[in-house]
């Protein structure tokens, strides 16, 4: 298993291996193919859009993810890195639910650990990498990788995720993020 990370996505390319890789996970709305290629048409300017692609020569892509690296504001402020999101707060005002790194089903074990990695390697000039909205299993994975690394990680802004089963009436939790 390998990892690539390039700023160099093409969006064609791209977005033909998004929606095969769709295809074949258990995603969220929030990365799907249609929601992937609307965040990519409007990205803001001076905004870089880096890509991880975890991979094997023989299943080929099996793990993405999309990194937003936006132009430090001052010399005082840190240099940030978003998964799935670029750092202009005005854009990321729509932002997804379950953030993930998108996972073919049958994935080997700790692809998604690999593409964080790979992001947190390729990125050494950032200081903070943010992982907003997090799903259960990129929590592991970046807290896996931190741990690693020796990287400290703190959670921001808890607040409840509320799920709810159209199937089952009644049935609901609430999932403290």
């Amino acid at each position: 298993m390998r990892a690539l990370f390039s700023f160099d996505i093409g969006p064609n390319i791209l977005l033909e291996e998004w929606e095969r890789l769709y295809a074949h996970s258990d995603a969220r709305f929030f990365l799907s193919p249609a929601w992937i290629e609307n965040w990519l048409a409007g990205i803001p300017p001076r905004v870089e859009v880096g890509c991880v692609r975890v991979y094997d020569d023989l299943r080929g892509v099996f793990a993405l993810g999309l990194v937003g690296v936006a132009p430090r504001r001052s010399f005082a402020t840190p240099q940030e890195a978003r998964l799935h999101e670029t750092g202009v707060e005005s854009f990321d005002k729509v932002y997804l639910e379950y953030n993930d790194i998108l996972v073919a089903r049958d994935a080997p074990k700790g692809a998604r650990e690999t593409a964080v990695a790979a992001i947190v390697e390729a990125l050494p000039h950032v200081d903070d990498f943010v992982f907003r909205n997090a799903s259960p299993e990129l929590v592991l994975a970046v807290d896996e990788i931190a741990e690693r690394r020796k990287f400290s990680v703190r959670s921001l802004l808890l607040q409840p995720t509320y799920n709810i089963n159209l199937r089952r009436p009644g049935l609901h939790t609430v999932m403290e993020g």
